[in-house]
């Protein structure tokens, strides 16, 4: 049987370096846990769009930078695309309601039927439908939706 693929999604911007650090971390414990995991962090590392990027975590704008706003766009098409290409599931980082380009991922998700999970019961709360909220957390174990 193979590996189902998950996506990890939640804040970078106005975080140090990206909040690579937070997608990093989840990656590890996903894969530990039998998924094959999407990392943006590590889509980024190797998309030659953000290559030459001027602006830092702190002063990207999209709203009001021109290159930013191009940046941007490509970089949703990518996770966009590869949501919709290869995706089982999505992976919230907590803060991940902050985060606009998380937000259309989740929605894409549930769009697409594809299973959403958080990493903290707390953010299940905040879900729309709390009873279907399912939670994966370090000390986690394997949901019955990845057997």
């Amino acid at each position: 049987m193979s590996k189902k693929t998950i996506y990890v999604a939640g804040p970078m911007r106005g975080y140090p370096n990206w909040n690579y650090g937070a997608f990093n971390a989840a990656e590890k414990i996903l894969s530990t846990l039998g998924w094959k995991v999407i990392n943006p962090a590590s889509l980024d590392s190797n998309y030659e769009e953000t290559a030459d990027l001027d602006s830092t975590p702190e002063s990207f704008d999209p709203n009001d930078s021109q290159k930013d706003h191009a940046v941007i766009r490509k970089i949703m098409k990518r996770d966009c695309d590869v949501i919709c290409d290869e995706c089982d599931a999505i992976y919230l980082l907590t803060g991940w309601e902050k985060s606009k380009g998380a937000l259309c991922e989740k929605w894409l998700c549930e769009c697409l039927g594809i299973d959403v999970y958080y990493e903290s019961g707390e953010n299940c709360a905040r879900n729309r439908d709390p009873e279907g909220c399912q939670s994966i957390s370090v000390g986690g174990k394997i949901p019955t939706a990845i057997n």
